[in-house]
C-alpha cells in the first residue's frame, strides 16, 4: 500500500524534471553552415539531393517565453541528380528551433522553394511555399551537429556546424 501512495510522487517528479528540459540555456551561435544529403523531390521527379545550408539567427529567444525557442532565417541551395536532368534546388526560409536540452533541438521551417533546370529542359524556374520539419542532435558532443530534414521536397541527414561570435 505504501507503493501506492509513492507512484503519484515519481510520476509528478518525472514529469516536472521532464518539463524542465525545454528550458535549457539559450543556444549562442549566430551563424550556422552545413550540408545535407539525400532524397530530393521535384516536380514529382525523385533523385539523389545534396544541398548547402547557411543560417542567421535574427531572435536569441523566440515566440514562446517559457521555452528555449529560437528563429532564424535560413537559406538553402544545391543539385538534385534525377534520372533525365540536374535541376538546382534553392529555398529561403524561416527556421524556428526549439531545444530539448544539451544535446538535442527540433526544429520546423516555412518559407519559400523553388528548383530551376534551364530552359534546355523545358523550364526556367519554379517557385512554390515549403514547409518541413527536423532534428538536431549533438551526437559527437562537440563543434559539429547531425541534422536530419523532412519535408515534401527533401528527407535529408547531414551536418551543422556553429559558428560562435
Amino acid at each position: 500500500m505504501k507503493n501506492l501512495k509513492i507512484l503519484p510522487l515519481l510520476l509528478v517528479t518525472t514529469f516536472a524534471f521532464a518539463a524542465e528540459d525545454w528550458k535549457g540555456t539559450v543556444d549562442q551561435s549566430q551563424l550556422d553552415f552545413g550540408g545535407m544529403v539525400g532524397l530530393g523531390n521535384m516536380g514529382g521527379a525523385t533523385g539523389f539531393g545534396v544541398v548547402g545550408t547557411v543560417s542567421k539567427k535574427i531572435i536569441n529567444q523566440g515566440f514562446v517565453p517559457d521555452m528555449n525557442n529560437s528563429a532564424s532565417v535560413e537559406i538553402q541551395i544545391g543539385p538534385v541528380f534525377l534520372p533525365t536532368h540536374t535541376p538546382f534546388f534553392y529555398s529561403g526560409l524561416l527556421r524556428w528551433d526549439f531545444k530539448k536540452d544539451e544535446n538535442i533541438g527540433f526544429y520546423a521551417i516555412g518559407g519559400i522553394g523553388g528548383f530551376t533546370a534551364g530552359s534546355a529542359f523545358g523550364t526556367s524556374a519554379t517557385i512554390f511555399p515549403r514547409f518541413g520539419v527536423g532534428v538536431m542532435w549533438d551526437v559527437f558532443k562537440g563543434p559539429i551537429l547531425v541534422r536530419g530534414e523532412l519535408s515534401h521536397e527533401l528527407i535529408a541527414v547531414g551536418i551543422v556546424v556553429p559558428l560562435f561570435y
